[in-house]
């Protein structure tokens, strides 16, 4: 079973992978296109971070941004390899 909660970002796990997350990012995409939010993006208060969980392993992550009441924009997904 997954469980998804929103985010900890005193989880040391959680700061591991996004940090991996946003090397990654910026070493596979063209300089100036990529556009992965580092940590302090993230905590941002119009971002929501959420986490997917099996046991004990972070299996993903999502972020959504609040554009509006009704409109959001998804800023960051990962699944663990």
């Amino acid at each position: 079973m997954v469980l998804i909660i929103p985010a900890d970002f005193e989880d040391p796990r959680l700061l591991a992978f996004l940090e991996h997350h946003h090397r990654a990012m910026h070493a596979q995409t063209p300089k100036g296109s990529a556009h992965a939010l580092d940590i302090a993006g993230l905590r941002h208060p119009s971002i929501a971070v959420w986490t997917a969980w099996i046991g004990e392993e972070l299996a993903g992550t999502g972020a959504l941004k609040r554009l509006s009441p009704e409109h959001g924009e998804v800023k960051s997904m990962r699944t663990a390899e």
